[in-house]
């Protein structure tokens, strides 16, 4: 899981007196959301061939969502899990959610499968980067069915859909993967893959997937997922409301640390640790706002507990990098390093790992070995607008100002929001004497910084332009 809070300020360099802040990525590399795909992502066999996914557990019971078309055919299906083994389901157990084209279907376990994190795909706009996972059939290349992981992005959002399938995507996937998950960059389920309509015009062919809403705001008249033969218990029908509503303030929190309502994220996030104790995301960005909000050692003690949480569920990677933050909230610097090393150690291809490290390494003067750590980021996720903020800082502080100003011209294509972007560059426009341009960026940082409540550098970015003026 991927840090969506920035880290606090540290000074660029006493004679400019400006900040630079990583808006820290919400985004995983393609490396990660596959581990992700290939931990949730079932193999389905049988009377027809497809794929499904996990999205609930209740005691031992796990729920599988696919598409109708997959196991609509009458029969025997065996569902393969990740660790390789077999559970036999008949067709008859399959329930179908009415109008669109998916079907839900349980199977019994007592081993521990990791389920699906859930996203709203309401919030998916075009442009935006998507995965698909599956188990595709023989093919020329494969005499057997093998998984394949497909990278892309939402080509068209249907209003009208047929069948629920609202999602257009370029991503190429191939038979046999009709049922996989749809995952958004940070992991989550947005969507159901399940159909592929050629374009007999121009020979393209688009590849169509059902929104998650669909499952995850059932209809009164849908089926129930559970059997009826097993009925729920009052307390797990409590814990599950329980979890869902704190993954829905965790949300909430989330989009409102993307807009630096860091206050009012700490309340969400306070919600959802009080519906789910164990929701070591919540304490982890509820310590990146304390941060913001200048209070480490509340900081520290959320960041400690996120860290301890996810020990205990064995994501040590996401462990180091949380005990990593509290580190350098405690200034301990060369600790939060080790620590950050310890997370790539354990995953290389962690963008953000890189993008903290370098960071971190800002504050011990260490500019080449910080440069060196935005450089690797950035290779890892292009996209990634805090790397190429941090690494137009650092250029700034080796004057390299040409390169400064290249870096930063690219954050701002990339978040268009990003203020302290802005204020960095206006102090490369100020270095080259170039007063007009400096003035616009120090302007538009000025009503970035106050409509995300940043007063500290608001009140900076108005410095510099009464200086300028």
């Amino acid at each position: 899981m991927n840090l969506s809070y920035r880290l606090p300020a540290v000074l660029i360099g006493t004679a400019i007196a400006t900040l630079i802040q990583p808006q820290i990525a919400l985004a995983l590399s393609s490396a990660e959301v596959n581990d992700i795909a290939k931990q949730i992502t079932v193999r389905i066999d049988g009377a027809n061939t497809g794929t499904g996914v996990i999205v609930d557990r209740q005691g031992n019971n796990y729920t599988v969502i696919t598409n109708w078309h997959v196991v609509q055919v009458a029969g025997n299906y065996t569902i393969q899990t990740a660790d390789g083994k077999s559970y036999q389901v008949n067709s008859s157990q399959a329930k179908r959610i009415d109008g669109v084209d998916l079907a839900v279907l349980q199977f019994t376990s007592s081993q521990a499968y990791k389920v699906a994190e859930l996203a709203d795909a309401d919030k998916l706009t075009e442009g935006t980067n998507v995965y698909v996972a599956g188990w595709a059939d023989p093919d020329r290349l494969n005499s057997e069915r093998g998984y394949i992981f497909a990278n892309g992005s939402i080509s068209r959002l249907l209003t009208k859909p047929k069948d629920g399938y609202g999602l257009v995507y370029n991503n190429v996937v191939k038979p046999g993967m009709s049922g996989g998950p749809v995952l958004d960059d940070r992991g989550r389920l947005v969507g159901i893959n399940g159909k592929a309509v050629a374009d007999a015009r121009t020979q393209a062919t688009d590849f169509a997937g059902i929104p998650i809403n669909f499952y995850k705001k059932p209809s009164p008249t849908q089926v129930a997922t559970r059997p009826a033969s097993s009925p729920p218990s009052s307390r797990s029908v409590a814990a599950t409301s329980n979890n869902s509503q704190a993954e829905e303030f965790f949300q909430q929190g989330q989009d409102k640390l993307k807009r630096n309502d860091f206050q009012g994220a700490i309340a969400d996030f306070d919600r959802a640790i009080a519906l789910n104790a164990n929701h070591a995301g919540a304490y982890e960005q509820r310590g990146g706002a304390f941060l913001n909000t200048n209070k480490p050692q509340q900081a520290i003690e959320s960041l400690e507990k996120a860290a301890e949480l996810f020990e205990r569920q064995g994501k040590q990677g996401d462990a180091y990098r949380s005990r990593g933050v509290a580190l350098y909230a405690s200034k301990d610097y060369r600790g939060a390093i080790a620590a950050f090393e310890r997370a790539i150690r354990l995953n290389p291809n962690n963008a953000p790992a890189y993008v903290n490290r370098g960071f971190v390494r800002i504050n011990l003067k260490q500019y080449e070995e910080a440069l060196a750590d935005f450089n690797q980021a950035i290779r890892l996720d292009p996209n990634n607008a805090s790397a190429y903020s941090n690494r137009g800082g650092v250029r700034y502080f080796l004057k390299q100002y040409e390169e400064a100003l290249a870096d930063l011209n690219q954050a701002i294509r990339l978040d268009p929001n990003l203020a302290i972007a802005y204020s960095s560059r206006g102090f490369v426009f100020k270095q080259r004497k170039d007063k007009q341009k400096a003035l616009a960026d120090f302007r538009k940082a000025a009503r970035l910084f106050q409509q995300q409540g940043d007063q500290e550098l608001y009140q900076q970015s108005l410095k510099q332009i009464r200086e300028l003026e």
